[in-house]
């Protein structure tokens, strides 16, 4: 495999960090991570904008939890936030440098501790010089 560019060095990175935030349920750095018309699809569900769900719960956050998350406290390890995790596994980025996408692998643990495998790709896009989610797109092994 050929080594990675700076740009999908950082859209690497950008998913580990987006990983960390949603962690400390940083809500407004991920609303703010995505593209204002970026749209989400969940498994067994409508796509939604990115917008809409991310407003919605921050109107669920009491604020104490948001002033926490704007402080940058952290949830570390394994499968925090209600037992989801991911992890990018590779990148790419166009010739233009405009747009790129990352997949990687999910995975779910519930209550009883059974997990359920997954994947997803996030699709990039350049706004003003930055990255930005336009697009997310999961789904289940199972």
């Amino acid at each position: 495999m050929n080594a990675q560019t700076q740009s999908e060095q950082t859209l690497m990175e950008l998913e580990r960090e987006a990983y960390r935030r949603t962690m400390a349920r940083d809500i407004a750095w991920m609303k703010a991570l995505h593209a204002k018309d970026a749209l989400m699809f969940s498994p067994g569900s409508e796509a939604k904008l990115a917008s809409d769900v991310y407003d919605a719960a921050l109107a669920q956050q009491p604020e104490q939890s948001r002033s926490e998350s704007d402080s940058g406290a952290q949830t570390e390890g394994g499968q925090g936030n209600g037992g989801f995790f991911w992890e990018p596994v590779s990148a790419q980025v166009s010739a233009s440098d405009d747009m790129g996408w990352v997949h990687g692998v999910i995975t779910i643990t519930d209550a009883d501790g059974k997990q359920r495998h997954g994947k997803y790709v996030s699709v990039w896009v350049k706004e003003n010089g930055q990255w930005k989610v336009a697009a997310e797109i999961r789904n289940n092994n199972d």
